[in-house]
């Protein structure tokens, strides 16, 4: 979900942030509860940034125009080489009761799926537990954890398996449960 943003955008953001940080932590050392409500208010405030930043960027033109010319290449690379290639979409670790994201899930599958690539979206797979507790850290919406790993990597080695992809391993997966996740659905 976070490839959509050119390779400068991350550089940017992070400078901006730093020069932001410089000021409000010269306030923050002075008291424990300014500390505290700052910290608390970049969290908000970097979540509501984020999701109009992807909201925007997934309804540009010229981004989008980056994501499919970037699946295209995939797509060639994989026909050239004989390769299978599956792109398969993480969610973006916000409340998954109110996912904002799910049309795009869908708009960046049926590109995948047009260029004939096979498409994995994670949502089911991830909605199943508290996005909070999937997070790598609390400011960090798009990398998971370790548990949120363990989830992506038990789907995606189901969604291998059921396409013969996997060597040594041939057939349909039988239920199992890992950890309280349910690879077979």
């Amino acid at each position: 979900m976070n490839d959509i943003f050119p390779p400068g955008f991350t550089l940017l953001a992070i400078s901006e942030a730093m020069r932001a940080d410089q000021t409000a932590n010269a306030i923050a050392r002075r008291s424990q509860f300014l500390s505290l409500a700052l910290y608390r208010w970049r969290i908000l405030d970097g979540a509501r940034r984020r999701r109009y930043a992807y909201t925007k960027a997934y309804a540009d033109p010229a981004s989008w125009q980056r994501v499919s010319d970037a699946l295209d290449d995939f797509a060639r690379i994989g026909r050239d080489d004989h390769v299978p290639i599956a792109v398969v979409v993480f969610p973006l670790l916000y409340d998954f009761r109110s996912y904002p994201f799910a049309a795009v899930h869908q708009q960046v599958c049926r590109e995948v799926e047009r260029i004939g690539l096979g498409c994995l979206d994670l949502y089911q797979a991830f909605a199943r537990r508290d996005a909070a507790q999937l997070k790598l850290h609390e400011m960090d919406d798009t990398h998971p954890n370790h548990d949120g790993h363990r989830v992506a990597a038990l789907t995606i080695l189901g969604y291998l398996r059921d396409r013969g992809l996997v060597p040594g391993i041939r057939g349909p997966r039988r239920r199992q449960t890992t950890s309280g996740v349910d690879v077979s659905g």
